[in-house]
C-alpha cells in the first residue's frame, strides 16, 4: 500500500460490513504513546448517541454544528454524507418514520476528519442550507 511514492506501513484494514462492531474494532487499533491529543483528534472517529423520543416526530433535518465531514445514521438508516464546510447543505433530511416513538433512538456519526471541538447535533423543523460553497468568497477549505 502506498500514498504517492511513500510506502505506508503498520496500517490496519477494517472490513466495514458489520457497522455495530466497528467501534470495538477501532478500540483494538493501538496508537503510539507519544501521540498528542491534537494528532489523535484529527483521526477518523465514530460518535454514538442515544436519545428517547416520546413525541409525535415529524420529518426533520439533522443539524451537525461543528462536525467536519462524514456519514450520519439514525437507527441503522443512512441519512447521508455531510460536509458543511463545502455547503450549501449543512443539515440532513430525516424522515419522521425512521424515529422510534417511545423507544430508544441511536444516532451514529462516522466522522472522517476527527473533531477536537465540543460538538452536538440537533433535529430542526427547517433545513439549514446557507453555508458557503467552494465558489463563494467565504469558503475556506
Amino acid at each position: 500500500m502506498s500514498l504517492g511514492s511513500t510506502v505506508l506501513k503498520n496500517w490496519h484494514h477494517l472490513f466495514m460490513k458489520d457497522w455495530e462492531k466497528l467501534p470495538q474494532k477501532l478500540q483494538n487499533v493501538s496508537h503510539s504513546v507519544n501521540q498528542t491529543c491534537n494528532e489523535l483528534c484529527n483521526l477518523p472517529a465514530i460518535y454514538r448517541g442515544i436519545f428517547y423520543d416520546n413525541t409525535k416526530t415529524l420529518d426533520s433535518f439533522l443539524y451537525l454544528n461543528s462536525f467536519r465531514k462524514g456519514v450520519a445514521y439514525l437507527n441503522g438508516n443512512c441519512l447521508g454524507r455531510y460536509w458543511p464546510k463545502l455547503g450549501p447543505q449543512v443539515s440532513l433530511y430525516t424522515p419522521g418514520f425512521w424515529f422510534n416513538k417511545n423507544y430508544k433512538n441511536e444516532i451514529i456519526l462516522f466522522e472522517l476528519n476527527g473533531n477536537s471541538q465540543i460538538s452536538w447535533v440537533k433535529f430542526m423543523k427547517e433545513p439549514y442550507i446557507d453555508s458557503p460553497t467552494p465558489c463563494s468568497s467565504k469558503a475556506k477549505i
